[in-house]
């Protein structure tokens, strides 16, 4: 018989929650990076195919895949690794920025190479930035949503 009170629920009690491994939530967060890349890729050629002059656009359309795929791949990494944030990011980016100059050492000749080296070299090595930035983004997002108290439920 009840006396007003509302029913009490078992609560499982929550197992040793241990933080996946690091090498785990990196190569996670490269494997993000390279499926946005892929995917901004074939967006932005579509649209650079589409306008009337695409050899103009060639360039922006690529480091803004890069960049923006850079970004999702330290957000990932973080988010997964519940931390760390700066360790992620930097790991995620350094490793994007060597893949993205052994393709380009593959492949030579390429929309970037007419800006002189330097200048390119700087622009690929703010995909380090990017992910730093991606994986600041993921932790802090991940501990905004800690922080909300929950909805009691009537």
């Amino acid at each position: 018989m009840s006396n007003g009170a509302p029913k009490k629920r078992k609560r499982r009690s929550p197992g040793p929650s241990r933080p996946p491994s690091a090498p785990r939530s990196l190569a996670l967060g490269l494997l993000w990076a390279a499926g946005a890349a892929v995917v901004l890729l074939f967006v932005f050629s579509a649209i650079v195919y589409s306008t009337p002059d695409p050899g103009s656009l060639t360039l922006p359309a690529a480091l803004a895949a890069a960049y923006i795929s850079a970004f999702v791949g330290g957000f990932a990494a973080a988010w997964i690794n519940r931390g760390d944030a700066l360790a992620c990011g930097l790991v995620v980016g350094v490793t994007y920025f060597a893949l993205v100059v052994l393709l380009s050492l593959i492949a030579p000749g390429g929309a970037a190479s007419r800006l002189g080296f330097w200048l390119s070299a700087g622009l690929h090595a703010l995909v380090i930035g990017f992910s730093v930035f991606g994986a600041l983004a993921g932790v802090s997002m991940r501990e905004s949503g800690r922080r909300r108290p929950r909805k009691l439920r009537r």
